[in-house]
């Protein structure tokens, strides 16, 4: 009995602690497959994270987007009139095909103001120039005055050295004749003296008379020597004299004076200056006159001009025109009506035609930023998606207009300028379609686009 009793008390305790160790082993078995499933939790909610975060990075997604309608309005981006229509309805028509021509009554008015602006300012241009010839009109005048005067004094100056230089003149021809008369009575003299100091030499060897008498000879020649170099070099000082003189200089008795020379070189100086400053005065007198009559016709032609240009009359369609612009079609499609008629004046945002396309694959028409559109190119890939389609379709991106939608990208600039908030027009061409899922394909239906950003780096 005793041994059953411990026979039992031992199987109790082993089985309890059997018990035990199961419990533990299956607290430790939970605790790890409830981290483990947290753990594979959090790895797919951080790869749901990342996959988000890079297709918002990665990726441009817009819901300003539609099926292409079915039928394409041509609308006017001008005001004024249309001049002439190149299509009739029922045409079937070519991308870039001639629709009408518009004349534009604000490029025309625009244009008009501007001849009248440059009316006005080529009339300051010449009343500037004629101000400016004016100033050097009378500079010039003042200049001629200067020299006329510096031309009186130079020739009154003249005037006086000619009558001074006469004066001296005279004397000296005078004087001049006097010493030659006198150089040559010496030399008549010299020639006596010589002549008798000879005689009284042979009268002297012969015995006739004294030795005194030879030596009063021979002294007598002595002095007229003498007297005829004084009278030599006295002719050579006045003919000296004289022809300083006919050189523009006299002489007082005492010194040279005159500058003959330099005062005919002063007036012949002062009449040039006078006949070039007649010369100057003539032109700018001719150029005040002719900037003169250009003021009065520009003036005549500004009070005349109405600065309304005449409609051009242009029945081809690649002659070009400032003043009107040519509508081409943005698609190959059939003109279905024609709103307007030629002669009719149209406003800006007024549907002149209506086309149907003939592209064999749907359209989307989608509005983009322009941060967006920038990375955007011609033939890149997109998804189109809508909770009307049963799956998504491959597009690609056909035309990009950044012009806020306006086919004319010039108005288009000018009307938005300054604007920051302007969409961009974004054609796409959906890829992957057929005839039986383009039923869900329908105009106006709504659309979500995904495109991959060009040069996209991590």
């Amino acid at each position: 009995t005793e041994q059953v009793k411990l026979d039992l008390q031992e199987a109790t305790n082993i089985e309890a602690f059997r018990e035990g160790v199961g419990s533990d082993q299956g607290k430790s078995q939970k605790f790890w497959l409830t981290t483990t499933l947290l753990s594979l939790a959090g790895l797919a909610v951080l790869s749901a994270t990342g996959v988000a975060l890079y297709r918002a990075f990665a990726y441009i997604h817009v819901d300003s987007a539609a099926i292409a309608r079915s039928f394409e309005e041509i609308i006017s981006t001008h005001r004024g009139q249309l001049t002439n229509l190149y299509v009739k309805e029922g045409m079937t028509i070519e991308a870039g095909q001639p629709l009408f021509r518009v004349y534009d009554e604000q490029m025309a008015q625009f244009v008009a103001e501007d001849e009248a602006r440059n009316i006005q300012q080529r009339i300051r241009d010449h009343q500037d120039d004629l101000e400016r010839l004016q100033r050097e009109l009378k500079l010039t005048q003042a200049e001629q005055e200067q020299a006329q005067a510096q031309l009186q004094i130079a020739r009154s100056r003249q005037q006086e050295e000619i009558n001074q230089l006469g004066v001296s003149k005279q004397v000296t021809e005078k004087q001049l004749a006097q010493a030659q008369a006198r150089l040559e009575s010496l030399e008549t003299q010299y020639e006596t003296a010589q002549k008798r100091l000879e005689r009284e030499k042979f009268l002297l060897q012969e015995g006739a008379i004294a030795e005194e008498r030879v030596d009063r000879a021979r002294d007598h020649l002595a002095d007229v020597e003498g007297e005829l170099k004084t009278a030599r070099k006295d002719v050579e000082i006045k003919k000296y004299i004289l022809a300083t003189i006919n050189q523009g200089s006299f002489y007082n008795g005492e010194r040279f004076n005159g500058n003959l020379p330099e005062l005919k070189a002063k007036v012949a100086e002062a009449q040039e200056t006078i006949a070039q400053t007649s010369r100057e005065i003539a032109i700018y007198q001719q150029d005040i006159q002719e900037k003169q009559q250009k003021v009065a016709q520009l003036e005549q032609q500004y009070r005349n001009q109405d600065f309304q240009l005449p409609i051009p009359k242009l029945s081809d369609p690649e002659a070009e025109n400032i003043f009107s612009q040519v509508y081409e079609s943005p698609m190959d499609a059939t003109v279905v009506q024609i709103r307007e008629a030629a002669g009719e004046s149209i406003q800006i945002g007024e549907t002149l035609l209506v086309l149907q396309p003939n592209s064999e694959r749907p359209l989307v028409d989608a509005f983009f930023t322009q941060d967006q559109a920038a990375r955007l190119s011609i033939g890149q890939e997109a998804k189109v998606t809508s909770t009307h389609f049963p799956r998504s379709y491959e597009a690609k991106v056909v035309n990009i207009d950044r012009s806020g939608g306006l086919r004319d990208e010039i108005r288009g600039r000018y009307q938005f300028e300054g604007s920051t908030t302007r969409p961009a027009y974004v054609q796409l061409e959906i890829l992957n379609t057929t005839p039986k899922n383009q039923n869900f394909l329908t105009p106006g239906t709504p659309l979500e686009v995904t495109i991959r950003k060009e040069n996209f780096i991590l």
